[in-house]
């Protein structure tokens, strides 16, 4: 009896040792150069970017195959497809991030029907805490150099969004520190002196590109923290000041191509160097790592906009696949860090660089992801 109980014993420890070596996976070295998986788009969901609705597509799959983007994290739990999580930003010390949610109007081409509101919440908590109050259009907030209150653009008094100034716990009322008429005001960012950057699209200046493009020109200004002295400095768009707050690095479309490129630039607007060239995808949202020598960003580099069903059919309107990358400050050394086939975009470092925030439609929804960089 003893001896038919031990042979049962080591059959089922046998059974076991089995299991667990099928389910065993390999690990990547950190040296290995990422490899996108072959998971095609399996639908669309609208996304809100640059003051535009659009359809975005996504993949249903929200793992991460990438060796150079570690402990892959959803921080928002957004699971409404109407809604776009969207412009995370982080506090210069603080444990908390701010971004802005989105609501997609119930019918297209009303002025006013639009719904967004601004929101605080520590990384490693669901709770979180609403900054901004009203059903006007606030967003792409940003910290200042304390932390005490935030730059944001809404358009509470007009059609066009300007920038506006809160204390970052939503307390103490509201200031306007911008008044450009007809231009739509967006992406503002605070430079270690205090100055804000921003870009401003105005319907009266348009550029015509060699694909055929006839689009609006937007300009990067730059005024002081009060609203003072606003002077315009180039075409672009999307500024970032560098850590030390002498260099701006910011995307516009190669007037040859059509296709977004980034450039640096001085405070003063002169001294404009090209950091990247192509003819085939976009690059953008460049933001700075805390030490000044990389910059991550968004690129569609190596696109797919297939469908798993023949079935489905996908707009050419939709946006490609877009995924981080990051490189050095001189443009060299570009990597790819994020491989999903989700829309992937808005990449900002953590104070310590320690992580990687970005917005992410994987899964079907629009949230705010994290993730430690390898590179």
């Amino acid at each position: 009896m003893k001896k038919k109980k031990m042979t049962v014993t080591i059959l089922l420890i046998s059974l076991f040792g089995l299991s667990g070596c099928n389910e065993s996976k390999p690990t990547l070295s950190p040296d290995e150069k990422p490899t996108k998986v072959i998971n095609q788009l399996t639908g669309t969901v609208p996304g809100y970017d640059n003051g535009e609705w659009g359809d975005y597509g996504y993949h249903v799959e929200m793992v991460e195959s990438s060796p150079n983007a570690k402990s892959v994290t959803k921080i928002t739990l957004n699971n409404d497809n109407l809604v776009n999580i969207s412009d995370p930003a982080h506090h210069p010390s603080a444990q908390t991030i701010i971004y802005s949610e989105y609501r997609k109007p119930d019918q297209d081409n009303i002025e006013y029907d639009r719904t967004s509101v601004i929101w605080s919440q520590v990384p490693t908590k669901n709770a979180r805490v609403r900054v901004t109050e009203s059903t006007y259009n606030n967003g792409e907030a940003v910290f200042n150099n304390d932390g005490e209150s935030i730059v944001f653009t809404s358009a509470r008094s007009n059609n066009n969004e300007g920038i506006w100034r809160i204390k970052s716990n939503g307390l103490g009322g509201i200031l306007k520190l911008t008044e450009f008429g007809s231009s739509k005001l967006g992406h503002p960012t605070i430079g270690r002196n205090d100055q804000i950057a921003f870009h401003a699209i105005d319907p009266r200046y348009k550029n015509s590109y060699n694909n055929g493009d006839n689009e609006i020109r937007p300009f990067i200004w730059l005024m002081s923290s009060d609203g003072s002295i606003p002077t315009q400095l180039r075409y672009g768009q999307y500024p970032e000041f560098s850590p030390d707050g002498n260099t701006i690095v910011f995307s516009r479309k190669d007037v040859l191509t059509g296709k977004k490129q980034l450039f640096t630039m001085n405070t003063n607007g002169g001294r404009i160097t090209q950091l990247t060239y192509n003819v085939d995808y976009d690059i953008k949202d460049p933001f700075w790592h805390p030490t000044g020598d990389y910059i991550v960003y968004a690129s569609n580099e190596g696109k797919t906009n297939e469908m798993e069903d023949d079935t489905l059919s996908l707009s050419e309107s939709i946006e490609s696949d877009f995924n981080i990358w990051v490189m050095s400050m001189d443009g060299s050394q570009q990597t790819q860090l994020t491989t999903n086939q989700s829309h992937d975009d808005q990449a900002v470092f953590s104070p310590s660089g320690e992580f990687i925030y970005f917005r992410s439609n994987r899964g079907g929804f629009w949230n705010i992801w994290r993730f430690e960089p390898i590179f």
